[in-house]
């Protein structure tokens, strides 16, 4: 039904508010630093039921497993890091990387690889990770490439910049060549 006046769902309908606010969603995305790519050679996963890995933090035959956020699992009330899970029971391998979720069968995955390249986008919240390469590169490290060691990095001198941390599992880094 329609009826006539002044009533508007927009608040200010003499503006064109509809533009207003499609650019302040666009805008808004964009302030975060983004990981664009995580590019993995020689990958390896291993996947664990939700059960075992609550089990592991102490948690005995939980009744309610959920996924908590990006990086936690929530074991009856309780949330623990997915990715301690499997630094632990992969600490004496070299190439383990990250820890992820995997959906659909409803299991946590322990990511391997022989040499790990993340692109990362430098916005504004994030930009002093692009300040120093290396350090930065350390951070994401431990979240992409945990116990690969750090080879070198560099940064594309765009906008946003773009920085690229390369990580390999063995001394010898010349089969980067190829991912480059």
């Amino acid at each position: 039904m329609y009826v006539s006046g002044s009533f508007s769902y927009y608040p200010c309908n003499h503006i064109k508010t509809k533009p207003l606010i499609f650019l302040a969603l666009i805008f808004s995305f964009n302030v975060y630093a983004d990981v664009l790519d995580v590019k993995l050679t020689n990958q390896v996963r291993e996947s664990f039921d939700y059960k075992d890995v609550c089990a592991s933090f102490g948690v005995k035959e939980p009744l309610l497993i959920n996924k908590a956020s990006r990086k936690k699992i929530d074991c009856m009330g309780k949330e623990f890091l997915i990715s301690k899970f499997c630094a632990e029971k992969f600490k004496d391998s070299a190439d383990y990387a990250y820890a992820d979720f995997d959906l659909v069968s409803k299991k946590v995955n322990c990511n391997f690889a022989s040499q790990v390249i993340v692109t990362f986008q430098c916005h504004v919240k994030y930009k002093e990770l692009c300040k120093d390469n290396k350090k930065g590169c350390l951070g994401l490290g431990k979240l992409y490439a945990r116990n690969l060691n750090y080879f070198k990095n560099y940064l594309q001198e765009i906008y946003p910049p773009i920085l690229k941390c390369f990580f390999s599992k063995k001394e010898n880094t010349s089969l980067l060549k190829p991912l480059l």
